[in-house]
């Protein structure tokens, strides 16, 4: 074990030791367990329609739960199913986000000078774009999907994940460790592959907390105008834009979807103010 390793600290010690980390991440885990194990254990289908039991009021006596929609279809596993699919592409998107801006904000933090100067403004540049609508209307060129929608959430969020990892890697930068193996003779990359990646890790996982429930949240409006996954497999924003066109008659069509995406982005963001205090605590850093 060198020098170098000896005194860089462990980034991921004590993170989750935490009832203020684990009780949110608890739930989303349990979400995401129970989007999975819906259509084993639940009698219904997401997409079947039960003709005659349409408009169902929420309720325990016919077997609906939360009721059923204009058509028969079970919201609960309608519900579970959009659960599943807004996590599917806000973690992805997420994922695409940090890794993206994790390459552009370590780069710009680690080699300073004119790196960081054309990456940080080739990144406002962008962020100055109205990249809302021309999510909008990428998607509406290419038929909606899954993939499509993770690329283009995934991208437009990779802009503020820049930005946060830039920050911690000029502090890492700094840091005992890196000035330790750099007397060592380490070279550029090792340091960027040893040292800089391993420790920005931490700091990419608490801006998860900050990416995701904005990938979720511009997905659902997106879905919102029609422009998500198909109706086979809706996501939350799907139903509720159904949910808003019986809001009339069928209330519960809105609501029931509103409180899971609320659920959802409750949990994200408790999760994510939770690890970043923890990892300002045990860092020492303002991240």
């Amino acid at each position: 074990m060198t020098f170098a390793e000896r005194v860089a600290p462990s980034p991921w010690r004590q993170l989750f030791v935490n009832a203020a980390v684990g009780l949110p991440i608890g739930l989303l885990a349990l979400l995401a367990l129970a989007s999975l194990l819906t259509p084993l254990l639940w009698p219904y289908a997401p997409g079947q329609p039960l003709w005659g039991q349409d408009l169902l009021a929420p309720g325990f006596a016919h077997g609906h739960w939360l009721g059923t929609d204009a058509i028969g279809r079970d919201m609960l596993a309608r519900c579970m199913a959009g659960i599943g699919v807004s996590l599917a592409i806000g973690l992805g998107a997420g994922a695409l986000a940090l890794a993206i801006g994790g390459i552009v904000g370590g780069a710009a933090g680690y080699f300073g000078g004119w790196v960081d100067e054309l990456l940080m403004r080739l990144n406002d540049l962008l962020s100055s774009l109205p990249l809302m609508l021309i999510a909008i209307l990428l998607i509406a060129l290419f038929e909606p999907s899954m993939w499509l929608l993770i690329l283009v959430v995934g991208g437009f969020g990779s802009l503020d994940a820049a930005r946060i990892l830039r920050a911690e890697a000029r502090r890492l930068r700094q840091t005992e460790f890196m000035l330790a193996s750099q007397l060592q003779g380490a070279t550029s990359f090792a340091q960027w592959r040893h040292h800089l990646l391993p420790n920005l890790a931490p700091v990419a996982l608490t801006a998860l907390g900050t990416v995701v429930p904005q990938a979720i949240l511009v997905e659902s409006f997106l879905a919102f105008l029609g422009l998500g996954p198909s109706e086979r497999v809706g996501s939350l924003g799907t139903l509720l834009a159904e949910g808003v066109q019986d809001l009339q008659w069928a209330p519960w069509t809105l609501w029931v979807p509103a409180l899971a995406l609320a659920l959802v982005l409750l949990g994200f963001g408790l999760a994510g103010d939770a690890l970043r205090e923890r990892l300002r605590l045990l860092t020492g850093s303002s991240t």
